[in-house]
């Protein structure tokens, strides 16, 4: 009984709010990677300067993952003109 009300009573109190990344309004944080092209650490999100940027975690290269990557890389070539920069980083 009292284990039945301690978790009624767990349940039904205030929790906080859990985000995902920046919310509308922030500032994403930088961080450095590795960037293969250039063989250079490189911040993808200071580079970008305020401007739109696509940028993709990738945590394990699948077929379906490769052709969502090529999918995205493609949307961001039709939106280059417009400044948006995708980016893919291999965790």
């Amino acid at each position: 009984m009292t284990l039945a009300l301690a978790t009624l009573v767990l349940a039904l109190a205030p929790q906080d709010a859990k985000f995902s990344g920046p919310q509308k309004g922030e500032k994403a944080p930088g961080f450095k990677v590795f960037d293969v092209g250039s063989r250079q650490d490189a911040d993808y999100v200071a580079d970008a300067k305020g401007g739109p940027l696509l940028l993709v975690f990738i945590h394990e290269l699948s077929r379906p993952g490769a052709a969502l990557m090529r999918a995205l890389d493609e949307y961001g070539q039709i939106k280059q003109a417009r400044g948006l920069r995708p980016c893919f980083v291999s965790l």
